[in-house]
């Protein structure tokens, strides 16, 4: 029996997907390139890199190799920067529109709180396995389609 995956809507994001867990990154990226039209422009494993990224330092400087997302996926628990970090930089020096849906696994609804007043426009409760992730990401591209902070993909 084939299987045949069907895309919706075009959607031409820049994805910056950032977790500790190689596992989880990987997972979440080959979902996002089967279920969507989002690009996974980079993967981070910890906030410092996802800065770096964003900041388009070092080799990140060069925008055509590594585009500045439109969508940040990201980990709250992180090494080296954790997650509520990534966005208090975020807050304090982004200077375009990028969305971010942050990730958890705690189940403290104060982590809820303080992502989303530090500018989280949404989080998702972190899955465990392909197929959660998979219902995730679904839920991320329908988010995107309401073009939060005028963010058309």
């Amino acid at each position: 029996m084939l299987t045949f995956l069907v895309k919706t809507k075009q959607l031409d994001c820049h994805v910056l997907v950032a977790d500790d867990l190689p596992d989880d990154l990987t997972l979440i990226a080959r979902a996002l390139k089967d279920m969507t039209h989002f690009r996974v422009t980079h993967m981070a494993r910890d906030g410092e890199e996802v800065i770096e990224y964003l900041e388009g330092r070092a080799h990140y400087a060069d925008r055509q190799r590594y585009p500045f997302p439109q969508l940040l996926i990201l980990d709250l628990k992180m090494p080296r920067v954790d997650g509520f970090g990534v966005l208090r930089w975020v807050q304090a020096h982004a200077r375009r529109a990028l969305v971010v849906v942050a990730l958890t696994g705690s189940n403290n609804p104060e982590d809820e709180e303080l992502a989303k007043g530090l500018g989280a426009d949404a989080v998702f409760t972190k899955p465990v396995g392909l197929q959660p992730i998979r219902e995730m990401v679904s839920r991320i591209e329908q988010f995107m389609l309401t073009a939060p902070k005028g963010v058309n993909c």
